[in-house]
């Protein structure tokens, strides 16, 4: 599978001031319709399955990325894998990075049927290495999505959750 770093066109009616905004005309309602202008795309080439999880890292300039394949890979800007770590019993589904403790935070998806999802945490050294800190197994049916919650120096997340037992029509969160 290829990291394809894509940034598509954006058509909206809100007219808000952003970088390289252009109007391209007026619709029925009056409001002006603004194209973004945002283009551009690459394609890093290293995961052998469907790429689940993609983050940012600014301190390093670096792109993190995860797919089925359990791998994660830190990539350069220009493309070249920086660091490929193997997770040995999950795949990402979701990642985010809190920047205030450089702690890469990850939604892992067993790859057994029985085995219960987990939440992985890496720290990002000072070279943007990675280097893995836990792994906690929940007991709930998945966890689809991890947010970090950036506060001073602590490693608040929230995520989203499917429980095993019925919540009637309600997910947790």
């Amino acid at each position: 599978e290829n990291l394809r770093w894509t940034v598509d066109p954006v058509r909206s009616t809100d007219a808000s001031p952003l970088p390289a905004a252009s109007p391209v005309g007026t619709p029925s309602d009056g409001k002006p319709v603004v194209e973004w202008g945002l283009m551009g795309q690459r394609s890093f080439r290293g995961h052998t399955g469907t790429i689940f999880a993609v983050a940012y890292d600014d301190l390093h300039n670096q792109i993190i990325s995860s797919a089925k394949d359990s791998t994660v890979v830190t990539w350069a800007s220009s493309g070249v894998q920086r660091e490929r770590y193997t997770l040995s019993n999950h795949y990402t589904c979701s990642m985010d990075i809190n920047c205030g403790t450089r702690t890469l935070m990850l939604c892992g998806v067993s790859k057994e049927v029985n085995n219960s999802p987990a939440l992985i945490w890496f720290s990002l050294d000072e070279t943007g290495q990675l280097v893995h800190r836990g792994t906690m197994e929940k007991d709930v049916k998945l966890i689809s999505c991890i947010k970090a919650l950036t506060s001073g120096l602590d490693n608040l997340f929230v995520t989203g959750e499917s429980g095993k037992q019925p919540m009637g029509n309600r997910e947790r969160v």
